[in-house]
């Protein structure tokens, strides 16, 4: 059996992060980034504090929030259009255990 894994070189974790994304995203030469959640992100405002940090550093930034647990053909193409036609430069996925503490 051969396995291959390989990862990114660089990760930030740990309180208060969140707050870094920007510049990490600036860093790596990104203009413009969509946040990948679903509507009890939305509903609760937990995409705030990624898209002030994205903003800060100069960086436009959209919200897609019609992830769902148990994707459906139709809900996955719904994200890949909305996706493709903001042509982002970076991804922000947040975990379902995400606090913007």
């Amino acid at each position: 059996m051969q396995f291959t894994f390989q990862t990114v070189s660089r990760i930030v974790y740990g309180h208060g992060t969140v707050s870094s994304l920007g510049g990490e995203a600036k860093r790596l030469g990104c203009v413009r980034a969509v946040i990948v959640t679903d509507k009890g992100m939305t509903e609760n405002n937990l995409q705030d504090p990624l898209l002030a940090s994205l903003r800060q550093a100069g960086i436009e930034a959209d919200v897609f929030d019609g992830v769902t647990v148990e994707p459906t053909p139709a809900s996955i193409e719904e994200s890949a259009r909305f996706i493709v036609s903001l042509l982002p430069a970076i991804f922000a996925i947040p975990p379902a255990t995400f606090s913007a503490k």
